[in-house]
């Protein structure tokens, strides 16, 4: 195994929680107006652009194409501010053990970069010297991250969270490790129900298992 690249949100840091508090911070300041905490739930893991009609709906405002763009900006200033009380401590259970293991076995560790924040949150969390390769969302990141270090697809693993992104990894060919819901995830080839469950071991043994049967 040369590689393994991993998602940052859910399965390095949830970071819901400091998108809803720029959401807030908005609604605020533009419309003097709050949300409930009830409306989390449906802007969780949504990109600013999906939620930012939700929150309009919410609040019964409405705003044009480029009333948008410029609150999409302004949420995203807010963001990176709210991304300031992640720490060491915000690291998901079980992603520091996993990432000590993966290094003491020479893998070479990315991230898929969703937002552009990525580089940021892995300072914040303390844990940016694991990881050798920052890779934009944009085509394909998983080729891309194989391309960098210079490895087959079938030589690196990706983690999760989403059916979406399980099936980039797999149209990518590298091996897929889905992380939640094993039913929405069961194109994956194999997954854990929550982070703390990842091991070592077993991403080897299944990386091994898969390269016997071809």
């Amino acid at each position: 195994m040369k590689g393994a690249i991993f998602n940052v949100n859910n399965l390095i840091v949830d970071t819901n929680q400091q998108q809803f508090d720029a959401w807030r911070e908005l609604a605020m300041y533009e419309y003097g107006l709050g949300l409930p905490g009830k409306l989390a739930p449906q802007l969780k893991n949504l990109s600013a652009a999906a939620a930012l009609p939700i929150v309009l709906n919410q609040l019964h405002q409405t705003a044009d194409k480029a009333e948008q763009t410029a609150l999409l900006a302004e949420q995203e200033q807010m963001y990176q501010k709210a991304l300031d009380s992640l720490d060491e401590s915000s690291v998901m259970p079980g992603i520091e053990r996993l990432l000590i293991n993966l290094d003491d076995h020479y893998v070479n560790m990315g991230v898929v970069d969703n937002g552009g924040h990525a580089e940021l949150i892995l300072k914040q969390l303390q844990i940016a010297d694991y990881f050798t390769a920052i890779i934009p969302n944009e085509g394909d990141p998983y080729t891309a991250f194989a391309q960098q270090l210079s490895a087959a697809p079938s030589e690196c693993i990706a983690l999760a969270t989403t059916p979406a992104d399980i099936d980039a990894i797999n149209q990518a060919h590298l091996i897929s490790i889905g992380v939640g819901d094993a039913e929405m995830l069961s194109a994956a080839d194999y997954q854990v129900a929550q982070t703390g469950d990842l091991r070592y071991p077993m991403l080897r043994k299944v990386w091994e298992d898969r390269h016997e049967n071809k």
